[in-house]
């Protein structure tokens, strides 16, 4: 095979390797929001890279763990979450996930009544799918 063919089809592999469907985004996206509602540590764990960062409504960063840690939580539950208006936009190997969140549940005994605009950045880290980073801010009413 030539040198120039050889190098066209590992573009090529390369290029499908760092694609994701917008169906794809949409069943990760799914299965992370299912795993917070049931506290399913494992699953989150799972869906997010080692880099994983959340920027909060108040300008608080937390890291994975943090947020592992705060799932585990006896005081925090969700008791339902929607997401919708969801755009996606991606370029290369990283997709941006823009949403609306809807959740209610308690914190500390306090009510949670989330309505919330949030940004999710995916990336291919070690050959898979991982949501890398996540922005909520309170849609004001």
């Amino acid at each position: 095979m030539k040198p120039a063919i050889v190098f066209l089809c590992f573009c090529l592999s390369t290029v499908a390797a760092d694609s994701i469907s917008d169906n794809q985004i949409n069943e990760l996206i799914q299965r992370y929001d299912a795993a917070w509602l049931k506290k399913d540590v494992a699953a989150v764990s799972e869906t997010m890279s080692p880099e994983y960062v959340y920027f909060s409504s108040d300008g608080k960063l937390s890291d994975r763990q943090w947020m592992l840690d705060f799932l585990q939580k006896k005081s925090y539950k969700l008791d339902r979450s929607e997401r919708s208006e969801i755009e996606i936009h991606r370029t290369g190997s990283t997709a941006v996930v823009s949403s609306r969140w809807i959740g209610t549940g308690s914190y500390d005994g306090k009510p949670i009544n989330d309505d919330q605009r949030c940004g999710i950045v995916l990336s291919r880290v070690k050959g898979r799918w991982r949501i890398v980073s996540e922005h909520c801010t309170q849609i004001a009413k």
